[in-house]
């Protein structure tokens, strides 16, 4: 979990709140 928040948060430059609870979002960013 921590892993996939520190890849999608530079990624997506959002705040972790919307990627901690939606652990699909980096799949559709990808």
């Amino acid at each position: 979990m921590l892993i996939c928040g520190a890849h999608v948060g530079p990624t997506l430059t959002q705040p972790p709140r919307r990627t901690k609870p939606g652990s699909k979002p980096p799949m559709h960013l990808k």
